[in-house]
């Protein structure tokens, strides 16, 4: 997306839920992040901001990521703690896909694969691909925009 878009700021609006996409996309170089229920109230504000240079997100959403960035997170997600390769491992793996499709879609050996979602299973405290695609149906984290 940002190679496609190189020097344009990205200002993503999306309805998915910020604490599972914001800090995720300002980490791969999004400008801002604004979730639609908030579109009507901020819209030409983070439109403005990105315009100018700045980057943008909700009031809640910097509140969460200075706790994040501070360790104080409260009540942070278990998938927050993951890569960005982990959290991709972890989508595509919710979405069904065995190790070798996963393998061949990142283009990484399986045993890498396997390495990721061991981490993955290790740093939430999932049991199995089961219980990792809950959460990430519960929490609106699947591949469906």
């Amino acid at each position: 997306m940002l190679r496609v878009a190189k020097g344009v700021p990205i200002l993503v609006l999306s309805m998915n839920p910020e604490s599972g996409y914001a800090a995720r996309l300002l980490q791969m170089g999004v400008a801002g992040y604004l979730p639609k229920d908030r579109a009507s109230q901020d819209l030409i504000t983070a439109i403005r901001r990105v315009l100018e240079g700045g980057r943008y997100v909700t009031a809640s959403m910097a509140d969460r990521l200075l706790a994040l960035l501070d360790g104080k997170a409260p009540g942070a997600l278990p998938h927050e703690a993951l890569s960005t390769q982990e959290y991709r491992v972890m989508q595509l793996i919710a979405a069904g896909q065995g190790a070798s499709d996963i393998a061949e879609a990142m283009h990484l050996s399986v045993k890498t694969v396997g390495s990721y979602r061991a981490r993955i299973l290790a740093k939430t405290g999932w049991k199995n691909n089961t219980e990792l695609t809950k959460y990430c149906v519960q929490h609106g984290l699947t591949d469906s925009e």
